[in-house]
């Protein structure tokens, strides 16, 4: 998920990239959702969400999504 959106292969997503990654499956979130993720995600500010940051949100959204289906 986020290789696919991190399109300068830089391993960061800007903004934008973080919430298509978000919005191209079915998670069912709103835009206040994923702004909500973000600034979770976001811890040092920089407005850029790197590997590291995005790891914790990743797991827990793929969890939330396991346990839906199941």
């Amino acid at each position: 998920m986020f290789g696919a959106v991190d399109t300068k292969n830089n391993g960061k997503l800007t903004y934008s990239q973080f919430e298509e990654s978000f919005n191209t499956l079915t998670y069912g979130l709103d835009e206040n959702d994923v702004n909500m993720l973000i600034a979770l995600a976001d811890e040092d500010d920089e407005e850029l969400i790197d590997w590291q940051e995005f790891l914790p949100i990743g797991i827990e959204m793929i969890k939330t999504m396991l346990h839906r289906n199941i």
